[in-house]
């Protein structure tokens, strides 16, 4: 009896046992750290190092035309957007009163050329024999006559007669035409204007931040607003020494190929 008693006794102990071993295990289990989590590896961000500037297209040489002479224009031979050549008569102004001051001079200049002349013949010297004058007899002797002021006015009204056409100083297109035939010009406005289109730039402000990425000589691409699709080269060839108040840097780049580029487009630039 004492046997059959034990074995249930012992089986009883051996379940307990099992029971105790299977929580210790998992509160071991519980207790124990979690593995930490290897952050995976992060990249650089991919930054866009291109600076797009907004600037405008400029002509290189842009001289403004004006009349010398205060006299009427009879003629206009321009327009905007002509194309004309240096030398080319571009105005030509009413001529009778500077025909009738040409005209006067040269009497005038005869006249004191006749004095001049007389008195040296006065004096015992022969006209066709100039050299043998003293220098300082011939300058006595003009002086008295009035041949040096005399051949400075001719000499004027030369000039001034020849203003009565006025002429393009360099080949290029017209631009901002002011005047109409029968106008009276003044001579502090301008006639018009003319630009060489195969001489222009683009100018641009950069942030002062950003200076130190660009310098004389270095090549800028260039894009207009009227032609998107046409991609323009630029050499820079000044950067003002100073910021402005805004903070920005003023920047000048000579255009290599300015096909179908005028003065006063919108250019974006690239660095």
């Amino acid at each position: 009896m004492r046997t059959l008693s034990f074995i249930p006794y012992s089986i009883l102990m051996l379940i307990v046992a099992s029971c105790v071993s299977g929580t210790a295990g998992q509160a071991g289990t519980a207790d124990m750290p979690e593995p930490e989590a290897v952050p995976a590896p992060v990249s650089a961000p991919v930054t866009n190092s291109r600076t797009v500037s907004k600037g405008k297209i400029e002509s290189v040489t842009d001289i403004a035309v004006y009349s010398q002479m205060h006299e009427q224009i009879v003629k206009l031979n321009i327009k905007d957007g002509y194309s004309v050549r240096k030398g080319d008569v571009i105005v030509e102004l009413d001529d009778e009163n500077l025909m009738n001051q040409l005209v006067q001079a040269r009497n005038a200049f005869e006249q004191a050329k006749y004095m001049y002349e007389e008195i040296l013949v006065g004096q015992g010297y022969n006209i066709d024999e100039m050299e043998k004058v003293p220098e300082y007899v011939m300058k006595i002797s003009k002086v008295k006559s009035g041949y040096n002021t005399c051949e400075a006015s001719l000499e004027q009204a030369e000039r001034n007669y020849a203003k009565r056409h006025v002429k393009a100083p360099l080949s290029g297109r017209v631009t901002d035409v002011s005047v109409h035939q029968f106008d009276l010009p003044q001579s502090t406005a301008p006639l018009c204007h003319i630009f060489d289109p195969g001489n222009m730039k683009v100018v641009f402000n950069i942030l002062e931040n950003e200076r130190g990425r660009i310098e004389i000589g270095a090549e800028v691409s260039v894009t207009t607003v009227a032609y998107a699709n046409e991609t323009h080269t630029a050499t820079v060839n000044l950067i003002s020494p100073k910021v402005d108040d805004n903070g920005m840097i003023r920047i000048e780049a000579r255009l290599h190929d300015c096909n179908n580029l005028i003065p006063g487009m919108t250019a974006f630039v690239n660095l």
